[in-house]
């Protein structure tokens, strides 16, 4: 069956003059408004119903009316049908459904003269736009798909290393997961992701651990600015400040060869890293005021440890979530900390060098600000966990 061609050459006819006022329930209905948004369609499917339900002698009284706004109503709707049409073609029922929806509302208009006529051929634009509101839109093509999902790699949206899921993919773009899977296939095979039949991680870029090692290195040095290392201390060992860090030993001990060679640190062979007294030159700040909490109240510990628990998976598996989830995830985990460094004062337990140390520590993390890459993020949120985790194994309760 040959589908119409879209609009075709029919002109839209305009309404006759002199037609009564249209928001009377008693008169003719005016002609569509272009516009083809969800809440125009739904308008002209009650415009076709009603005219359908009308009666005989209203429907003799304004025929010339009502016979243009069937044809500007199939004018103005027909392009998308067929774009439904077209979209539906791998399916053999749903192309001959389509087709013959199309055909009978582009019959509809040929002879609008006598009143059966008229109630057939808004029967029939009904079912037409019916079917195109309960029809789910188009789906872009895979390639579409697959070049959004470059261009998130491209801007970091999706950094090197990340764990990319079909599901949650497919939520971010706003198209089903089973293209979504092309697209990943597509991109595998040129290079830009490594996928596999268990999951999808971003391939690293050449300076992606560069740019991590850097980062780290600053972090250390906003803990020298914060007082939590002050000049002449030494430093925990690697594997001791990798647990702080949410970082595995040979990044810390690549960061901790940068500040060396940048003159911050003293690093001897066998023994901690020392902080040099060029630490002054980073103006400590111990007494740095904690932000405000929305509850005063200390959080339920099973919420604590399973906001804990999802921020270090996340960082493990390296797991994409778009950065205002990530931002959401930080800011309420950094809400516990401040509550708990609020609630807790004064109750803690232990060594007081190791009790300044977690309460310092946890600090400096409550003030860090969120990186703009949901990669950092979740590394930050990974750390401010890790620093909860050591304060709160010197609180009682």
């Amino acid at each position: 069956m040959t589908l119409p061609a879209a609009g075709g050459s029919r002109a839209v006819v305009p309404p006759p003059a002199g037609l009564p006022d249209p928001a009377s329930p008693t008169q003719p209905m005016p002609l569509p408004e272009a516009s083809t948004t969800p809440e125009c369609l739904s308008f002209d499917i009650r415009r076709a119903l009603d005219m359908a339900n009308r009666g005989s002698l209203l429907i003799e009284t304004h025929a010339a009316g009502y016979a243009a706004w069937i044809r500007s109503t199939v004018c103005l709707w027909m392009p998308q049908a067929l774009e439904r049409a077209e979209a539906a073609a791998g399916s053999p029922s749903d192309t001959a459904r389509w087709a013959g929806l199309i055909n009978d509302a582009d019959q509809s208009d040929t002879d609008l003269s006598v009143v059966a006529q008229i109630r057939a051929g808004a029967k029939a634009v009904h079912t037409l736009l019916v079917a195109l509101e309960t029809s789910a839109p188009p789906c872009p093509p895979v390639a579409e798909i697959a070049d959004r999902i470059a261009a998130h790699v491209a801007s970091r949206r999706y950094a090197p290393g990340m764990q990319l899921s079909r599901e949650t993919t497919a939520v971010d773009l706003g198209v089903p997961a089973e293209l979504v899977r092309l697209a990943f296939a597509d991109l595998s095979a040129v290079g830009v992701l490594i996928a596999s039949h268990h999951r999808t991680t971003v391939c690293g870029a050449p300076d992606e651990r560069t740019g991590r090692v850097r980062h780290l290195a600053d972090r250390l040095l906003d803990s020298f600015a914060f007082g939590l290392y002050l000049p002449g201390d030494r430093l925990p060992g690697a594997d001791e400040l990798g647990n702080y860090c949410a970082s595995d030993v040979r990044l810390v001990t690549e960061a901790l060869q940068l500040l060396e060679h940048e003159g911050w640190v003293a690093r001897t062979r066998g023994r901690p890293a020392l902080v040099l007294a060029s630490a002054h030159l980073l103006a400590p700040r111990p007494n740095a005021v904690l932000p405000s909490s929305a509850s005063g109240k200390r959080p339920a510990p099973a919420v604590v440890r399973q906001a804990m628990h999802e921020a270090h998976n996340c960082w493990r598996h390296r797991r994409f979530l778009p950065p205002e989830e990530v931002a959401a995830r930080w800011e309420s985990l950094r809400e516990m900390a401040v509550q708990l460094l609020t609630a807790c004062a004064g109750t803690t337990v232990g060594p007081p060098d190791r009790v300044r140390h977690a309460v310092l520590l946890l600090r400096e993390a409550v003030h860090a600000p969120l990186p703009d890459t949901s990669l950092l993020g979740l590394w930050h949120t990974a750390r401010l966990a890790a620093a909860l985790r050591v304060f709160l194994a010197f609180t009682r309760g």
